[in-house]
């Protein structure tokens, strides 16, 4: 019987995406799926962040998340959370 190690990231960051913004997809340990964050710095322009996801077939809001049926399956966008040098907004 062999063993296989697999080693996974836990969190990735592409830093500048566009200029001064990075984005940050982390994969939590108790779920499947992937958060994403947005992270803005002085002089980003929040309008040219884009998503994109290959093969929708259907697109709904529901309770205020974007349910997407794709190609990958199911894809719930939950709400965005905006946070502002240490204050929470929505």
């Amino acid at each position: 019987m062999r063993t296989i190690i697999a080693h996974a990231f836990k969190k990735i960051t592409y830093k500048n995406i566009y200029p001064n913004t990075d984005v940050v997809f982390e994969f939590p340990k108790d779920s499947s799926g992937v958060e994403y964050s947005f992270i803005l710095y002085p002089g980003a322009d929040a309008e040219k962040i884009k998503l994109s996801f290959p093969g929708n077939q259907n697109l709904e809001l529901i309770n205020n998340s974007i349910e997407i049926e794709s190609s990958f399956g199911k894809v719930i966008d939950h709400q965005p959370t905006v946070y502002l040098a240490g204050g929470c907004f929505i």
